[in-house]
């Protein structure tokens, strides 16, 4: 079974080939608002590179959210239209899972991914490590960058383009508590070869999805009430 995850939900673009979960090729550039433009000639050149067509993809994989709101919609378009096009089979993944399996190899029993959402506010969850697992020990959520920090375990570790964004703040709290983040600046994105390996579990365990049912994961606005704030201090 051929693979093909696309990921949208970022300034990044990453697009991955696998068979089975064998990873074939992989492609991953910073390219802001240009993801329309870019996104269908990488796929093309990538499937070129491994020496397949876009008919020779069994799955496809598309990262839904939460991110980016009009990066989100790119890549759940494009899954949509190939699947219903070629008569594919489809899965969706999580971005916030995906940014967790970056940090499988830290030293810590807990990750917690910060993705900017802007307004001093992040998308996150808390992950445990188990062996070689890692499971999520929260919802889904968007939460003040404030509010995590002040509620940081000192054995987890924050993983995600939330930490250069509001780097000022959280070394305002080094003083009081211990803050541990992945170094490593590369690892803040998501990892296409990690799409791949999450969809495939997914389509492995729950089989595949309804094409009609696949849609963008969106936090706000239903859970966040920033607007609202906002509008009381007027």
């Amino acid at each position: 079974m051929y693979l093909l995850g696309i990921d949208t939900s970022s300034s990044w673009l990453n697009i991955a080939i696998s068979e089975d979960e064998n990873v074939l090729n992989t492609y991953s550039e910073f390219i802001p608002q240009k993801h329309i433009e870019v996104l269908h000639p990488a796929i093309l050149n990538l499937l070129n590179e491994t020496q397949l067509t876009i008919n020779d993809i069994d799955l496809f994989i598309a990262v839904i959210g939460p991110g980016s709101f009009t990066g989100i919609r790119i890549a759940v378009t494009c899954v949509k239209g190939l699947v219903y096009a070629l008569n594919k089979k489809c899965v969706s993944v999580i971005s916030l899972d995906l940014l967790a399996y970056n940090a499988v190899n830290e030293d810590f029993r807990f990750i917690r991914p910060v993705i900017d959402a802007r307004r001093n506010c992040v998308y996150t969850a808390l992950y445990e490590k188990q062996k070689d697992k890692i499971l999520r020990r929260s919802e889904y959520q968007i939460l003040r960058i404030d509010d995590i920090i002040k509620e940081l375990n000192p054995d987890t570790v924050l993983i995600g383009d939330g930490i250069g964004v509001y780097r000022e703040i959280i070394d305002n709290y080094r003083r009081e508590k211990e803050i541990h983040w992945v170094e490593e600046e590369s690892q803040w994105k998501i990892q296409p070869e990690n799409i791949i390996k999450l969809g495939y579990e997914k389509f492995k365990t729950q089989g595949e999805e309804n094409i009609f049912d696949l849609k963008p994961f969106y936090i706000y606005p239903k859970e966040c009430t920033i607007k609202r704030n906002f509008k009381s201090r007027n």
